[in-house]
């Protein structure tokens, strides 16, 4: 993996599902993703009770120079992206 991905998508699983439970529609829902974004997107499914090392990894995307520390520019890149909802996506709601 590339030592920092433009687009992040983080996904939660909740209750008992695992995160790489395919049957869930949130781990059917990123594997769908991973062949309309661009390749260096990090996608990642988490059990919610795992929110912590969910945060701690968005962390980890965004420090690139591994400090430690986010940066001004850093927290600039991270407010300033865009973010795009499913609804903006059909072809990934259809299932196409």
């Amino acid at each position: 993996m590339p030592p920092f991905s433009v687009n992040i998508v983080i996904g939660f699983v909740g209750g008992f599902v695992g995160h790489d439970n395919s049957h869930h529609g949130a781990v059917q829902f990123a594997q769908r993703i991973q062949q309309a974004v661009p390749k260096d997107t990090y996608i990642r499914v988490f059990e919610n009770r795992r929110r912590k090392q969910a945060y701690s990894e968005v962390l980890r995307l965004l420090d690139t120079n591994h400090d430690g520390v986010l940066s001004p520019m850093k927290n600039l890149a991270l407010t300033s992206s865009s973010s795009a909802t499913v609804g903006e996506h059909p072809q990934l709601c259809s299932g196409a």
